[in-house]
């Protein structure tokens, strides 16, 4: 195969992290069922009586109170079910990833082709850097 001099890089506006990181945390596994997701309840009721404060009308789920948790600058720690070990992330570090981020995951993605492997894909490199899970 030829080797081509280009290279595809993906980007995405800091502000449309969150979104990005929200609709894959929606598909419902991270690592492919490998990490779970760590928080204290202070941060979750301080991010939960946010969003219902910002949106009196409209009701919020699960993964908008755990993007709101990053929003307000709180960390999150994803575990392995395995061996315990420990990823501690907040925003700028989510941000920080997204280069990480293959570019066919995310053109699936923007072209409506996704689904929960390529959240879960996304979401891994969010958080890890890279997928490691799967």
């Amino acid at each position: 195969m030829r080797k081509t001099p280009y290279e595809v890089r993906v980007h995405v506006a800091n502000d449309d992290v969150p979104n990005l990181f929200r609709d894959c945390l929606c598909s419902g596994s991270i690592g492919f069922g490998s990490l779970r997701i760590e928080y204290t309840s202070e941060d979750y009721q301080e991010a939960k009586q946010v969003l219902l404060e910002r949106k009196p009308d409209q009701t919020i789920c699960w993964e908008d109170v755990i993007t709101e948790i990053l929003n307000l600058g709180f960390y999150l720690t994803f575990v392995d079910v395995e061996d315990d070990t420990k990823y501690k992330v907040n925003l700028q570090t989510i941000r920080n990833n997204v280069p990480a981020i293959q570019f066919r995951d995310m053109n699936a993605m923007m072209n409506e082709r996704d689904d929960a492997i390529t959240h879960d894909c996304i979401l891994q490199c969010l958080i890890l850097g890279d997928v490691i899970y799967g």
